[in-house]
């Protein structure tokens, strides 16, 4: 998961004036700052916040999660926070083994079959179906 801190930066003794440096991990690139304006925050209705900015360095984009502290400092920086469609699937917790090269194909197999089958491909029913080819196996 990629990781956001955040820090200020007093520039000028004396001065009031501060400037708001992002400290962020990119998930390839490694630790980088990035400026207020490159970030941006989503905030579900539920309250789950999740930051996204794309690496100065590789272009790619990067999501993770922020705490509702980290809203409020943002928001206080003048970073909006964006109330449209964001991916919070990312911040759901994920269970099980990962999908393999072996489970792609077989859906690739099983999707190219539904195509040709004449009854929606059940299997049992059909001679050469993908899943009685495989338990003759």
């Amino acid at each position: 998961m990629t990781k956001l801190s955040l820090g200020a930066v007093v520039v000028g003794t004396g001065s009031r004036e501060s400037r708001v440096r992002v400290e962020a991990r990119c998930a390839w690139c490694g630790p980088l700052v990035v400026g207020p304006g490159a970030l941006r925050v989503h905030v579900a209705s539920a309250g789950e916040a999740l930051f996204e900015f794309a690496c100065p360095r590789c272009g790619r984009p990067n999501f993770g999660p922020l705490a509702g502290q980290d809203v409020e400092v943002l928001a206080r920086a003048g970073v909006g926070a964006d109330t449209g469609p964001a991916p919070f699937e990312l911040l759901e917790p994920h269970a099980g083994p990962s999908i393999t090269w072996d489970d792609v194909l077989d859906f690739h197999q099983r999707l190219a079959w539904l195509d040709r089958a004449p009854d929606g491909g059940a299997p049992g029913r059909n001679p050469g179906h993908p899943l009685d080819e495989r338990r003759a196996a």
